[in-house]
Formats: C-alpha cells, structure tokens, sequence
C-alpha cells in the first residue's frame, strides 16, 4: 500500500482524509479492500474522539452543578 493518510487531529479532519482514500482507489493507489481498512480506523478515531469531547463536557456540567 502506497498511501500518505492525511493527518488527523479532530473528527473535523474525517472529512479530509476520507476524500483522500476515495480518490486513492479511483486512481488505482488503493483498493476497495484497503480503502475500507483504512476507513474503519477513521471511524474508530471519530467514535474515540466524540467519546471523550461528551465524557469532558459532562465533567464540566458536574463541576458547574456541583458549584452552584
């Protein structure tokens, strides 16, 4: 596999790098089979990334009850 995967630092870059798997395959740098490896691991991040953004954003909602 000869693929450069874009950097992916926030769900927001998803976007960016999915773009740059579809155009992998059409150009034949890719195939299906590895395209769909390599979405599943940015799923895996997006999945991983939400998860801990909800766990800090109800940690801060406790701190604020918890304040008031």
């Amino acid at each position: 596999m000869n693929f450069d995967m874009p950097e992916i630092k926030a769900p927001s870059d998803a976007l960016v790098a999915a773009t740059a798997i579809m155009r992998a395959v059409a150009g034949g740098d890719l195939t299906p089979s590895e395209a769909a490896e390599l979405s599943k691991t940015i799923d895996s991040f997006v999945r991983v990334a939400e998860t801990a953004d909800l766990a800090e954003r109800i940690k801060r909602l406790e701190q604020m009850a918890n304040n008031s």
